[in-house]
């Protein structure tokens, strides 16, 4: 049911928005894509909006669906609803391009995302709903808002704005249009990048209605040479049509005082006893020995180039051996990583923990029993570590960049005060020093006490990210009303 919120929705009729992603929490997630799609929607559908989400069924994603019905011009796809939450989420069922388990990492990822976007423009005839504004995450719907601007899909959708968010900018679709059918992707029309071919990120950026990405920082820098992955020139080119909103995370699900992952060490800002339980807890599982005063530093994450681990291990390679100190990891990703990480544990038993997977549970155990956690990325559009270390009482130490810069402050920031630790070079030393400004303030029990509770009562939630996405749709809108 949708509640219209009058202190909150924006100004305006309500909207009905359709969501078309790859990933929506806690159907299917893989990364920070998966959260927004999970959490957003909902959000706006308190403000009083219809948000509706479509996404692709993987072969392994099971549970109580509707009646399969077939789409009309698709030949092998058909469409089933359910419900996550109270959102409406529909499921484009294609047993050929989606009969597989994995939702990435297949070598046609390029023609199974087109051939999804295809269908989900296609099977909004069959929803007998009409959207005002279609919102595309990343490149593998990118193609959507050039599609729409030519009339491919249901009449349905042939007014409506589309929106484009950017989560990660360095992955765009690469293809050849030439293993495409012409009438799916028109190479007439298609945007080429000189001198080196076609992505199908390009396409969205060129002819979505708006751009959006998950925070004013990483807009900044999309538009430089430095960050933007060799599509800076039309970002820039498209400035005005850009927007910056940061992500949030849902609060309610995300409490330390009511997270029933911790039972029974609850804690608050106020409260902080059960944090140092969940520590102790914490030190146990990984066999280290309670050790209260010792600083338990946290990372999870995908060990992969962009996120730094290497950086993060390069550092600790030097200095576990002269510092009190402990580490627990949670991530898998590069396989050299995961080795350095399963080297270290094996060398410091006592000191350095990996667990290589995902473990949702886990990742709830390590923000809150660890004392700060490290997101040392090279970039980070948004980043939700930082945001959940924060609501759980980790310390965070961040590189300067992107949406980390926007959300953990050392010097005063929104909030009046410090909330965590920042570098900003992408060198181990640059970390190191970091480091050591850490644990002089850790030593100081009533200085990090102070940090801690700083951070926990920042307000992340999607209360004002959701408000912000209206007003992008009601631009997307009116710049649509402008070109017809």
């Amino acid at each position: 049911m949708i509640q219209r919120d009058p202190e909150n929705a924006s100004e305006g009729p309500p909207l009905k928005i359709l969501f078309v992603a790859t990933e929506m929490a806690p159907l299917v997630k893989v990364g920070g894509l998966g959260d927004v799609v999970g959490v957003l929607p909902r959000a706006l559908r308190r403000l009083g909006h219809d948000a509706r989400v479509i996404l692709p069924r993987y072969s392994d994603l099971n549970g109580e669906f509707g009646e399969s019905r077939s789409i009309p011009s698709e030949d092998s796809a058909r469409v089933l609803a359910t419900e996550s939450g109270e959102t409406p989420v529909y499921l484009i069922e294609d047993e050929v391009h989606f009969g597989q388990g994995s939702v990435y990492g297949h070598p046609d990822d390029v023609g199974r995302f087109l051939a999804f976007s295809h269908a989900a423009l296609a099977a909004v005839d069959v929803l007998e709903w009409t959207p005002d504004v279609i919102h595309c995450h990343d490149w593998h719907t990118a193609i959507i808002p050039f599609w729409v601007g030519r009339g491919v899909g249901s009449a349905r959708v042939g007014s409506a704005a589309t929106v484009l968010t950017i989560h990660n900018l360095a992955y765009q679709g690469w293809f050849d249009p030439a293993d495409y059918p012409p009438d799916w992707v028109p190479r007439d029309a298609l945007y080429l990048l000189p001198g080196r071919g076609f992505n199908v990120l390009s396409q969205g950026l060129v002819h979505a209605d708006l751009i959006t990405t998950v925070s004013a920082g990483y807009a900044h820098e999309i538009t430089t040479v430095e960050f933007g992955e060799g599509l800076d020139h039309l970002i820039r080119n498209r400035s005005d049509r850009l927007r910056g909103i940061p992500n949030g995370i849902d609060s309610s699900d995300l409490d330390p005082s009511t997270d029933p992952l911790l039972l029974p060490n609850h804690y608050s800002a106020d409260s902080l006893s059960g944090k140092l339980a969940c520590k102790l807890t914490l030190q146990q599982e990984f066999g280290f020995g309670a050790a209260p005063r010792t600083p338990l530093l946290g990372m999870v994450g995908r060990l992969v180039d962009q996120k730094g681990f290497d950086l993060a291990l390069d550092v600790l390679e030097d200095v576990l051996p002269e510092l009190t100190l402990q580490v627990v990891l949670l991530g898998n990703g590069e396989p050299e990583l995961e080795a350095r990480c399963q080297a270290l544990a094996a060398h410091y038993p006592r000191q350095f923990a990996a667990f290589i997977g995902y473990d949702e549970p886990l990742a709830h155990r390590i923000y809150a029993g660890a004392d700060l956690m490290l997101v040392p990325s090279r970039f980070e559009p948004g980043g939700l570590v930082q945001l959940m270390a924060q609501r759980y009482g980790a310390v965070p130490v961040v590189r300067r960049t992107g949406g980390l810069a926007d959300t953990v402050f050392e010097d005063d920031g929104p909030s009046g005060g410090q909330t965590g630790f920042l570098f900003d070079s992408p060198q181990p030393i640059a970390l190191a020093i970091a480091l050591g400004r850490v644990l002089e303030a850790y030593r100081d029990h009533e200085r990090w006490r102070a940090i801690q509770q700083r951070g926990m009562q920042q307000d992340f939630s999607w209360d004002s990210s959701s408000v912000r996405y209206v007003e992008a749709y009601r631009d997307a809108i009116r710049f649509r009303a402008a070109q017809s």
